[in-house]
Parts: structure tokens; sequence; C-alpha cells
């Protein structure tokens, strides 16, 4: 039976305890890790660190990752490095978003910068700017028109 975390917390699993997360070759156990408060207006996010600290199991909102089962007893607490591994994981993932985000941007901006640029041409073209228009596109580190 697989749950989503936000459900196993409602049905009082706390951060720190070691569930498993069903992946394609079988369950893995692993250390929850549940953000403290989300960033912005983003839900919270979990992790699934392995026992032994070698991997994030699983990352991502607590409506969307999945645990099966009853948590399991441990016989320590949930070490510090497991919120860690988990925060950095978190990080990496928003920095990849905003990174993803920024080139959409400069793609964006890129382009309209284009289209004003080709306005610009035709507009030289239709009123005979030529030479002058050429120098001054070239003042401003824009491309001049092509030449045929």
């Amino acid at each position: 039976m697989s749950r989503s975390v936000a459900e196993a917390l409602a049905a009082g699993v706390e951060s720190g305890a070691v569930v498993f997360a069903p992946l394609v070759d079988g369950p893995v156990p692993g250390w929850l890790v549940i953000e403290d408060s989300a960033v912005g207006d983003a839900e919270r996010q979990c992790a699934v660190v392995r026992l032994d600290g070698c991997a994030v199991v699983v990352v991502g909102a607590v409506s969307e990752v999945q645990v099966s089962g009853d948590p399991v007893p441990a016989e320590e607490e949930m070490p510090a490095w497991a919120s860690a591994l988990a925060g950095a994981f978190w990080a990496a993932r928003r920095a990849r978003g905003e990174a993803q985000a920024a080139r959409l941007a400069l793609t964006e901006h890129q382009a309209r910068l284009e289209r004003i640029v080709d306005a610009a041409h035709e507009y030289a073209n239709d009123n005979d700017l030529c030479e002058r228009f050429d120098r001054f596109m070239l003042s401003q580190g824009l491309r001049p028109r092509l030449r045929e």
C-alpha cells in the first residue's frame, strides 16, 4: 500500500521516521525528511534519505512523493546529515528551476531585441537612412543591416 507523504503526515508519521520509498527495484528504507516550512508559495518539500547516507532516494513535494507501509521503528534518531543532505537537494532543485527560468527570460529578451532590430532595419531601408543608420547601430553594439 503506497500513500503520499502528505497522507502519511496526516496519519501521524513525523519527519525523522524510517519509511520505505517504493522504487522500481523494490522498496528502499530511508529517513523521511520534511522541509520545516515552504519557500514562497511552493508546497513543502520532503525527501527519503538512505539509512547509510549514500543517496537521496526520492525528493519532491509532500503531495507527490510516495511512501509504502508503516514507519519502521528506528534504534536511533535521524542523524543531522540526513537533513543537510535533503536540504542540499532542495536547494539544488530550486537553483535549477531558477536557472531554467533565467535562461527562458534571456531567450525571450534576445528574441524581442532581434524583433526590434529587424523593425529598425526595415525603417532605415524604407526611409533611405542607410550609412547613418548602420553607423548608429554599430555604435550601440547592435548589428547593422545586411547589405545585398
